[in-house]
């Protein structure tokens, strides 16, 4: 998991500027081979619990 997650984090702008959730899940769907939907909520929700990722009506890192 620690892999996919480094993955999405990678994919967040480096600006911490906004992307939304559905343009997020479609660039880590990409990246990731034979990755799923519930891949990237494990992913995303482990990151926002750490404080990593903001949920908003955008996400975003911090």
């Amino acid at each position: 998991m620690p892999a996919l997650q480094a993955t999405l984090v990678r994919l967040v702008p480096e600006d911490g500027s906004a992307i939304g959730n559905q343009s997020l899940k479609e660039k880590f769907l990409g990246a990731v081979k034979d990755a799923s939907d519930a891949d990237f909520e494990a992913a995303r929700d482990a990151l926002i619990e750490q404080g990593r990722l903001a949920k908003g009506n955008r996400c975003g890192i911090m």
